[in-house]
């Protein structure tokens, strides 16, 4: 084994990991709620958000429309996922975070980071 091509290799792929953190990809986060209102749009066919709530990080959002159906939001690498999740929210404080149980295996739980009046308007959705 050439120990001089193994330990460029190693630096070859640590300075391109560090090149795409400085660059910030592989991130993306929601800006606003009127952000996570469109996204839903996009991501659940026939879902039309009327109010949302952001985590503080930007990482997740909780979607409502009309009829009261809730879309859970959450950042997947440089993409969102979205999924409709049943009422009431099945969220639970741990810390200061809440988690939010999307009831579905595959998409898992989302963490939110929320200030006390974000928290107070997710336990209206409950």
């Amino acid at each position: 084994m050439d120990w001089k091509l193994l330990a460029g290799s190693i630096a070859a792929i640590l300075f391109v990991a560090w090149i795409v953190r400085l660059m910030g990809l592989g991130q993306r986060r929601l800006e606003s709620e009127a952000e996570a209102i469109s996204l839903s749009a996009d991501l659940i066919p026939g879902f039309e958000g009327v109010s949302s709530l952001l985590s503080a990080n930007g990482a997740a959002a909780l979607v409502m429309d009309q009829e009261g159906r809730i879309a859970l939001i959450k950042s997947h690498g440089a993409q969102f996922a979205g999924r409709l999740i049943a009422r009431p929210v099945p969220a639970r404080q741990q810390g200061d975070q809440w988690i939010v149980d999307s009831g579905d295996y595959f998409f898992g739980t989302v963490r939110f980071n929320l200030d006390k009046q974000g928290a107070d308007r997710l336990l209206t959705m409950m």
